[in-house]
């Protein structure tokens, strides 16, 4: 548990650092300079445009089954699960977007992207509730009554809104199962 607790503190800090404010802001701008369609032409240019079909066509059906596990049972881990599949998704469609040379898969990546802050707030709730509870177990004995009252009252909001912000979630998957996937799958073919 302390290794844990130590690995989140680390985390948080290389969060805040110009290091990886200059990482996460490379990357951005690698993925809107990238353009594999204008630097490579004739057979070359088939195979980068055959390797995007196959690589986006994987990515749609592991984020179609991890959607189809959320309309049996819907729960942190899924929809967790469910969002890491997206972002894959969306980093190949960011990645090909010239290959496939269509411009609604801008706004499918947008949607995607929506979809993906909606279920991370989700799991940033889900962390919130575990370090909460922690903290309470470990201060138990040192809390007052009123202490408890309000830990309880904070645990209980944060059910709340996780279980609205899963609900929302799992409408959205449907959502992106029923109108998105069939657009990107008739966009490979």
């Amino acid at each position: 548990q302390q290794q844990l607790r130590s690995a989140r503190r680390s985390l948080t800090r290389y969060f805040a650092t110009v290091r990886h404010q200059r990482f996460k802001d490379d990357w951005q701008a690698c993925i809107q300079q990238l353009s594999v369609a204008e630097n490579l032409t004739g057979h070359a240019q088939d195979d980068v445009t055959v390797f995007a079909r196959q690589a986006v066509s994987l990515a749609l059906k592991k984020s179609g089954r991890q959607a189809g596990k959320l309309e049996r049972h819907v729960s942190t881990t899924s929809l967790h699960n469910f969002r890491k599949a997206c972002k894959d998704l969306r980093y190949l469609l960011e990645m090909f977007t010239e290959v496939f040379a269509d411009g609604p898969l801008i706004e499918m990546c947008r949607l995607l992207k929506q979809l993906q802050d909606r279920l991370g707030r989700m799991q940033d709730r889900q962390v919130l509730q575990h370090t909460l509870r922690e903290a309470a177990d470990r201060l138990d004995a040192r809390l007052g009554k009123h202490q408890h009252k309000a830990v309880k009252h904070l645990l209980k909001q944060i059910k709340t809104d996780k279980r609205r912000l899963m609900d929302e979630s799992a409408i959205m998957a449907s959502i992106y199962t029923r109108d998105s996937a069939p657009y990107i799958r008739q966009l490979l073919e």
